[in-house]
């Protein structure tokens, strides 16, 4: 489902923000997903009283990667 749309799948986006056999392969930050998506989504846990600690971790590791990638 997810190849069958108009533009760029999110598949393919996906396999250009992350080269895991790159020297270095810390994922690039994506226009919305690391800094604007995965916090939202933990906020939204959060406000409706969930407790979803994989979500919590992934917010955290979101926001090293986003300062990570500031930092190159």
């Amino acid at each position: 489902m997810m190849r069958q749309t108009g533009h760029d799948s999110v598949l393919n986006r996906w396999q250009k923000a992350f080269n895991p056999s790159a020297k270095d392969p810390l994922p690039k930050s994506g226009r919305n997903v690391m800094n604007k998506d995965i916090p939202l989504a933990c906020d939204l846990a959060r406000l409706y009283g969930l407790d979803l600690p994989i979500t919590e971790q992934l917010g955290k590791a979101a926001m090293r990667i986003v300062k990570a990638n500031e930092s190159r």
